[in-house]
């Protein structure tokens, strides 16, 4: 039961345990501890949040025992600005160079249509200088070309006379009597 994640016990609260919290009624203190390995019902466990905002009645002292976890000092707002401007610069750097390309004035439609020979040639086998070789797609088969069934293909034996019971249907779907028919 060590292994389980406990949650916080503050009304409302989903947080993860990060302390326990002991009250001593004789000497009027509360204990803020170490998260206990196992929950005991004479602690109550709570979140990092309401452990270090928690506030005594009058009359009594905070004891906290619990030992100075690592602070992460996050980057001021003057640094994040600096940051974001400088990703800004080279965003728009980056921006003007793809724009001084030759091929900047050139929509890729444009492009297309003038890659469309060459693109042609290699899907039909001919080949233009300078132009890797292309692999030509294999032609799928069709069922007259593939006498023998073709690996995975489901065969239904089908006799060549046919014996069977003959229903006219009319245009509206329905059967019709024999005796309707002429």
């Amino acid at each position: 039961m060590a292994n389980t994640l406990r949650s916080c016990t503050r009304t409302g609260c989903g947080w993860p345990a990060a302390a326990s919290l002991s009250y001593r009624y004789a000497t009027r203190q509360a204990w803020l501890l170490e998260l206990a390995p196992t929950p005991d019902v004479s602690l109550y466990d709570l979140c990092p949040h309401h452990a270090d905002n928690l506030v005594v009645p009058n009359g009594w002292e905070r004891v906290d025992d619990r030992t100075a976890s690592p602070v992460v000092v996050e980057p001021s707002a003057r640094d994040r600005a600096a940051e974001a401007a400088a990703r800004r610069q080279a965003a728009a750097e980056g921006l003007a160079d793809e724009l001084a390309s030759p091929s900047a004035g050139v929509s890729r439609y444009a492009q297309l249509a003038a890659d469309l020979p060459r693109l042609a040639a290699q899907m039909y086998g001919k080949q233009t200088p300078g132009t890797p070789p292309a692999t030509r797609p294999r032609p799928i088969p069709s069922r007259d070309l593939a006498p023998l069934p073709l690996p995975g293909q489901l065969t239904i034996p089908v006799d060549q006379t046919t014996e069977g019971v003959v229903v006219a249907i009319d245009a509206a779907g329905s059967r019709r009597r024999r005796d309707e028919r002429g």
